[in-house]
Parts: structure tokens; sequence; C-alpha cells
């Protein structure tokens, strides 16, 4: 089906349109979390995951991979291999990761990172701009439409029936049969089975949604172009969009929660925003003045967080985050 809306291309990714090729910060509150100029002012970092224990991995333009052990207090390099840009990381323990990127690079890690190892995904055009794991199970997601499965640790990589030509940015499983993925043209799409059969629970003819997380079974969070952030309490089967104080206008990227309350939601133009309603109402941290884009974002339950973007940027937050440095 043809839609009338400029499309991104193929040989752009969607952050390359959002995001300016240069950005130099100027930060009036925070700071950088930084280890010896591991990050400089010209990388730019996509994707963060953090574990419960504090370890975390960021991934960027250039194939870069950093990473902390004390929930980024301090970070290291990590040697991938590759030149290519690398926009979603997941570790399924804190041995066994996977990161995806530009033109369907995969990249899997057995001793947490120490060496990183290709993969073949069978994708070479496209780019692939999210992946999760549930044991040796695992999705990515990406341009027009791909959906990969893999059952045996990403060892071998097969392609899910899905017929829309969309960009899709995100996704969650919440088992090895319940997931959820959205993506242009505010679309968001629904398994039961795994994979093997999508269900469209909201599509429009504009708009994008970036970012997917869920906090229950029936309760999930979408956010995207215009600041806009949709809520849904029966497992998808309707969406409403929800109040925010302070982020309207400004896109966002990526949606986390710290728990069954407390959430976080990060974008363009250095917006983040905060919720302590399981994603009722949304507003501005008080002191938060980030000039900056952050496209990724992690947080674990006893209110740690990440979040990374332009210009090599990490902040982290101790308290769900109220207060960022």
């Amino acid at each position: 089906m043809k839609v009338a809306v400029k499309r991104v291309t193929d040989k752009l990714t969607t952050w390359s349109i959002l995001i300016p090729s240069l950005v130099f910060i100027i930060m009036l509150s925070g700071g950088y979390a930084n280890a010896q100029m591991v990050t400089t002012p010209f990388d730019k970092f996509f994707d963060v995951f953090m574990s419960a224990d504090g370890k975390a991995w960021s991934v960027g333009y250039g194939g870069k991979i950093i990473h902390s052990g004390d929930f980024g207090k301090s970070w290291a390099r990590q040697e991938s291999g590759v030149v290519k840009s690398l926009y979603s990381v997941y570790f399924s323990d804190n041995n066994n990761g996977w990161i995806v990127g530009e033109l369907g690079v995969c990249l899997h890690t057995k001793d947490g990172g120490k060496t990183w190892a290709a993969q073949k995904s069978g994708i070479t055009d496209q780019h692939l701009m999210k992946v999760q794991f549930i044991g040796k199970k695992g999705w990515a997601i990406g341009t027009r439409g791909v959906i990969l499965f893999t059952e045996d640790g990403g060892e071998c990589w097969s392609r899910l029936p899905f017929s829309e030509d969309v960009t899709l940015n995100d996704l969650h499983f919440i088992s090895e049969r319940e997931g959820w993925v959205s993506g242009e043209f505010n679309t968001i799409i629904y398994t039961r089975d795994g994979g093997k059969t999508w269900a469209i629970q909201n599509k429009e003819q504009a708009g994008n949604l970036f970012g997917i997380r869920f906090l229950s079974e029936q309760t999930g969070v979408a956010v995207g172009t215009g600041g806009q952030i949709l809520k849904t309490d029966n497992a998808g089967k309707t969406w409403k969009k929800v109040s925010q104080d302070g982020g309207k206008g400004k896109t966002l990227l990526k949606v986390s929660f710290v728990d069954r309350s407390r959430g976080l939601a990060v974008g363009l133009n250095g917006i983040v925003l905060t919720t302590k309603d399981a994603g009722e109402s949304w507003s501005v941290p008080e002191g938060m003045k980030y000039f900056n884009w952050f496209s990724g974002v992690a947080s674990s339950a006893d209110g740690h967080g990440l979040i990374v973007g332009g210009s090599g940027m990490i902040a982290r937050t101790e308290d769900g985050g109220e207060k960022w440095q």
C-alpha cells in the first residue's frame, strides 16, 4: 500500500534524518560519565543496556562499544571489529550479549564483551534497529519491515513473515511468545506466538513511534514524534494519548521503566521526561537543561539509570531520574 508521506530512504537511517551530523554541546547541569577520554565530543551513542548489578554497555557510530562495571561511573573501550554504526545492544546474562546495526551487522559475545564475533543475519541492504533475547531465543527488527528470529543464540537467523514496508524501530517481548514492535506511521504490531504471526494494533498516515516498553502483560507505553506518548492498559487492544509537561513537540526516541510506577523517556533537544504513575503523566525533572539528543535509556529496579546520545554524552541517575550526573 502506497502512503503519501515522505519516507526515510534505505540509504539513510532514521537517526541520520533526525540527528545533525555534528552537535557541540553546552551542558548547564549534570556531567559526562567519562573515563580517560573513552568518549569524545565526536561520538554518537545510539543505545545502552544495563544489568541489575550495574554492568552496562553502550554502542554507537563507527562500531564503537564501551563497557562499565559500576552503573556508568567509569567506562572502558571494547573492540567490535567493525566500523559500521551499531544501533542496539542486549545481554541475556553478564556473559552473553548481542549487537545489531547498519546494513544487517550482528555481533555476539560469550565473555561479557571482551571479544565480539560476527554472526550472519542474512541481511545486507537493511538496517537492524533493535535486538532482544530471552534465553537463546532472539528477535531483531529494522528498516523495510524486517523481523528476524533465532532460537539458537544467533547461530542461525530466519526472517519472520511481515509484509508491511515500514521502518520498525523498537521491540519488547515480555515472554517467548508475547511481544510488541513500534515503528513508522505510528505503527504498533503484536504477536502472541513468538513472531510467527503479527496483528496491527495501531497505524496512522503520519508520525513515527520510536520507543516501546511494557510494564506488565496489560500495561505498555510507546513514544514518538512531536512528543507523543501512547499508553495501553489492555495489552494493546486500544492506545490512548497521555499528558506530558515540558516536552511537547520534542521527538521522543526511547522509553524505559524503573519499576511498575516509575519510568523515563528521552529524545531530541535534550528532552528527558519522568513518570511516577505508570505512564499516566510525564514531566521534566527539576534542573534538566541538556542541549543534546538522547537515543538510549536504561534503568534498574533500584533506581539506577543511564541515558546516552550525541557528542559522547552519557548521564547517570541513582534515584530513578530525579537527579542526573
